[in-house]
């Protein structure tokens, strides 16, 4: 065989190889695999800051175990 067929085999054999290697290692977060449902069709919570403590909650969220909770809603 001449020079020329081995230099191609290795190469070839490389861009095999880094073929797997990047698949194995990003395959599994490729666009193929993301959903297809566009993120505006997506379910989106209102929030609204706590009075009490200043965190953000879900506006439909339940009363936390605190005495002082200002939220609607049952006790967790």
């Amino acid at each position: 065989m001449g020079i020329l067929t081995k230099i191609l085999i290795i190469l070839v054999a490389l861009g095999v190889g880094a073929a797997m290697i990047a698949k194995f290692f990003f395959g599994k977060r490729g666009p193929a695999r993301l959903s297809a449902e566009p993120m505006s069709a997506k379910p989106v919570a209102d929030m609204k800051k706590c009075a009490v403590c200043g965190t953000y909650v879900a506006a439909a969220a339940p009363r936390c175990a605190r005495a002082d909770c200002p939220l609607d809603g049952a006790r967790a």
